[in-house]
């Protein structure tokens, strides 16, 4: 899927009141593009300006999680022979979580990227 936001890093600058007081922030990318402006909430402000990094990462979780857990599953057995039964139903846990976690993970990466 083509890239249709501002690509990373962002930041958030500060706004200030003609007395030197914080009122807002506003949010930039890429070469001083205006991402989001007058955000009133720090919180908010600095989870917008770390979009682009935490989709990256999730991105990247998405593929090395996938692969831990088709090594798992592939090894199921060897680890039931050498660990035994109750350790490999641990692992049978973890895939069924990581399952779980990797659907929520591509769901957010959709909605990062616009997927309705």
């Amino acid at each position: 899927m083509e890239k249709k936001y501002t690509p990373g890093p962002w930041r958030s600058d500060a706004v200030k009141d003609s007395n030197g007081c914080v009122v807002a922030w506003d949010i930039w990318g890429g070469v001083d593009t205006s991402i989001a402006c007058f955000v009133r909430n720090p919180a908010n402000a600095a989870l917008i300006a770390a979009a682009p990094d935490l989709l990256a990462a999730l991105e990247e979780i998405q593929i090395t999680g996938g692969e831990c857990v088709n090594f798992l599953h592939n090894n199921h057995s060897l680890i039931a022979r050498h660990e035994g039964q109750q350790y490999a139903d641990k692992v049978w846990q973890a895939i069924n979580k990581c399952a779980e976690t990797g659907a929520k993970i591509k769901a957010a990466i959709a909605k990062a990227k616009g997927a309705k």
